[in-house]
């Protein structure tokens, strides 16, 4: 199968290539997936790139297949839930056990990590909703348990992640406040947020709290900063484990607030919500794309930190 490899963790996306590498085998339980569309997520950056964070998401097997996201048909079923020809949509495990990635003709999926794609979802869609919508609902959901009338803030709302956090806040009938910069201002309002706010002029510390909640989409702030916007029940979440987030937890625990790290899982439940409410136009799929044969410029795109919502990887040639 046609595949976009790197010649190992590390060497970097620029230097990566199309070859030919071998189709996956299917287990039970699994299903093999001929890839329609996959999207790119910044833990793709940091496997190519070689980060210390990388090493915990990915094996780092020789070549590398990067890419988490998917959506696709499947062409052979070892689970019963499945038949050849459904039409799929998840992401693989962010584990140093995932040998596999989404950038190939054919991917094998655990069957109880994925859900079958609504007829009012693009294959596009569905594949750019993954990793960034399940990490978004699982996050202000599950984490920081966010209930209708609290007020919630989403650092860094025009990101992968943070498009789709800033519309499941709404849709858990929280009110949003929103960082990002100047130039997509408008286009996180359109998401939904009732107040955004340009990190450029204003330091986090500076924003206009209390919160019940803040979801750090960006990964570019801490506890220690802002845990003085929390409410005295508040809880702060992030989504790259690093030293600050065990100081962090470290702070809470003399207080009623909470610190955590959101680490993403599949589930069906999860995704057929995400689609659901991508189907109803509850929520939107804000971003870009790029056809499979451009994949570097869509790494590129992404590295900018210039695009509103996601990356999508288009694998068809037509």
């Amino acid at each position: 199968m046609r595949a976009f490899q790197v010649s190992q963790m590390g060497a970097g996306y620029a230097k990566g290539e199309f070859g030919e590498a071998e189709a996956p085998l299917l287990e039970k339980g699994f299903v093999l997936v001929a890839v329609d569309a996959a999207s790119l997520n910044s833990a793709d950056l940091r496997v190519v790139g070689g980060e210390l964070t990388g090493r915990f998401l990915h094996k780092n097997v020789k070549p590398l297949i990067p890419g988490y996201d998917f959506a696709g048909t499947v062409i052979e079923s070892a689970d019963p839930g499945f038949a050849v020809g459904d039409e799929v949509f998840g992401f693989l495990p962010y584990s140093p056990s995932n040998s596999a990635g989404t950038l190939a003709g054919q991917v094998a999926a655990k069957a109880d990590s994925i859900a079958k794609k609504p007829e009012g979802v693009s294959m596009l869609h569905a594949a750019m909703l993954g990793t960034a919508g399940a990490t978004a609902l699982q996050g202000l959901r599950d984490k920081l348990r966010v209930t209708r009338g609290q007020r919630v803030l989403i650092n860094g709302g025009s990101g992968g992640v943070g498009s789709f956090a800033v519309q499941v806040a709404k849709e858990l009938g929280a009110t949003v406040v929103a960082t990002c910069s100047a130039a997509k201002a408008a286009a996180v309002r359109e998401m939904g947020a009732d107040e955004v706010i340009d990190y450029k002029t204003t330091s986090i510390k500076a924003l206009p709290g209390p919160f019940d909640a803040i979801f750090d989409a960006a990964a570019t702030s801490s506890f220690a900063e802002c845990g003085v916007l929390l409410t005295k029940t508040g809880r702060f979440m992030t989504t790259l484990p690093s030293l600050g987030l065990l100081t962090g937890k470290l702070r809470a625990a003399v207080s009623s607030r909470s610190c955590d790290v959101i680490i993403v899982k599949s589930t069906p439940a999860d995704l057929a919500q995400l689609a659901d409410w991508i189907a109803a136009g509850k929520i939107k799929v804000a971003g870009e794309s790029v056809p499979f044969d451009e994949v570097k410029k869509g790494f590129e795109r992404l590295d900018s930190g210039k695009v509103v919502g996601k990356v999508g990887v288009s694998m068809s040639k037509g």
